[in-house]
């Protein structure tokens, strides 16, 4: 049973009865998980549904293409294959089953390489996951929840379709980073960065965060400040 304490939600902010939240989700790295995983208060009402959402997050990232090659990613396959076989995930198997479809596989040179499936993916319910891990290493790193009056958006960038003004925005957010540490978790597994985007003086929580998952699913992240326009990531 997980030990209870009274703490400041890492994500409402209220001082209620607390457990530990694995930031990002637990479920992304094969066991044996590395020692120094990241873990923040969360009290029961911002928990309730998260184990679902974050079983559907893993579940998402694990299996995609691009993911396929990397050693984590790889090993924790046999655990979604074995989630999925459970009685009470019934409703996620008939809900993955139902969003997957066969498509034609293509080669670099546009031949015919055989046929696929394709499982179309819930983008609400992935970059609320990210949002949480967002606000979870926001709490890592200073300390305290986000305020209630600022935005946090979050968004998956890879194969993602972008507009010109878009794109060069979240280009110039990526590139601005490029100079600050990066953390890993997993070798590799899990990286991110983050910088302030304005004086910390005049907005203190204004932050620009950047992960990567399984090396190859990255996802952008703003926290704004109310005081300040946020440019918007679309």
């Amino acid at each position: 049973m997980k030990s209870k304490r009274v703490a400041r939600c890492a994500y409402c902010g209220r001082s209620r009865l607390t457990t530990r939240d694995h930031v990002p989700p637990k479920g992304l790295f094969p066991p044996p998980r590395p020692p120094d995983l990241i873990t923040v208060p969360i009290c029961g009402r911002c928990n309730r549904g998260t184990p679902r959402e974050d079983e559907y997050f893993r579940n998402m990232v694990a299996m995609h293409v691009n993911a396929a090659d990397h050693p984590a990613a790889q090993a924790v396959l046999p655990s979604i294959w074995r989630s999925l076989e459970r009685p009470q995930a019934r409703g996620l198997r008939t809900d993955l089953i139902s969003h997957m479809q066969e498509v034609a596989r293509m080669s670099p040179f546009g031949l015919y390489a055989g046929t696929m499936l394709r499982v179309d993916i819930d983008m609400n319910r992935i970059h609320a996951v990210a949002e949480r891990i967002t606000r979870g290493l926001f709490y890592h790193h200073e300390g305290r929840p986000v305020p209630d009056d600022c935005l946090v958006s979050a968004m998956c960038v890879t194969g993602r379709t972008m507009e010109g003004d878009l794109q060069d925005h979240v280009f110039g957010l990526a590139q601005a980073l490029n100079e600050h540490k990066t953390y890993d978790l997993g070798d590799g597994t899990f990286r991110y960065r983050f910088a302030h985007v304005e004086e910390e003086k005049k907005a203190p929580n204004s932050t620009v965060w950047l992960f990567s998952i399984y090396e190859a699913i990255e996802f952008i992240a703003l926290i704004v400040d109310a005081s300040l326009e946020c440019p918007g990531t679309g």
